[in-house]
């Protein structure tokens, strides 16, 4: 199965996990970045379209290393 990485539901997954870990860390750092990015094209490859699941799953682990 394939993702356009320009869906939609992608762009603002990513700019809602973004903003998530900007709000709680006050930056965003490139390897979070790069980490959120994957973990919401996996979840969008494996068929999630839920834009709150796939935020989700991209801030749970970054969630325990603040």
């Amino acid at each position: 199965m394939s993702c356009d990485i320009r869906e939609p539901y992608v762009l603002q997954a990513m700019g809602k996990a973004c903003a998530q870990v900007i709000a709680s860390k006050g930056y965003l750092a490139q390897t979070d970045r790069d980490y959120i990015a994957d973990q919401i094209v996996t979840g969008a490859i494996a068929g999630e379209t839920s834009v709150e699941r796939l935020v989700a799953l991209a801030v749970v682990d970054l969630d325990r290393s603040y």
